[in-house]
């Protein structure tokens, strides 16, 4: 299979990507990964989702996600509270500088994706997406 196939380009830019946020972030003095940050933003969207929410959201198994939560919880950005209606699940809370965070990282991150796309037109980005989603939709 050639190198430039659309599978292998797409992997190769999602790398790219996550290499420049985490050079953002160390370049800014944040103290997250990207696999960090893409567990916070969904608690940014959603405050209290379970562990096993997150994880079927982003497509990784529990067990990579517990040790992303584990992380984030030593750095005191996020805490875990047993689910009065289930006790085996934990809700993730954000902690107050969990919560903080956001202002700091999401201006950071949406300034990477407007320079990343910056030269592409709005019919190719959205041609693009239309792609992605047939992608997606037939890896499923």
């Amino acid at each position: 299979m050639p190198e430039d196939n659309i599978i292998s380009l797409i992997a190769n830019a999602a790398r790219m990507y996550r290499t420049n946020l985490n050079n953002l972030f160390v370049r800014n003095h944040i103290d997250l990964t990207s696999e960090m940050y893409v567990v916070m933003r969904e608690l940014w969207k959603k405050d209290g989702k379970r562990l096993w929410e997150i994880a079927e959201v982003l497509n990784k198994d529990k067990g990579a996600i517990t040790k992303v939560v584990d992380n984030l919880e030593k750095r005191k950005l996020l805490t875990r509270v047993t689910d009065a209606g289930d006790k085996r699940n934990k809700q993730l809370l954000l902690t107050i500088d969990g919560a903080k965070l956001k202002v700091k990282v999401m201006p950071l991150v949406e300034e990477l994706y407007n320079h990343t796309i910056a030269t592409i037109s709005e019919h190719k980005l959205e041609q693009s997406k239309q792609v992605l989603n047939i992608l997606i939709g037939r890896l499923s």
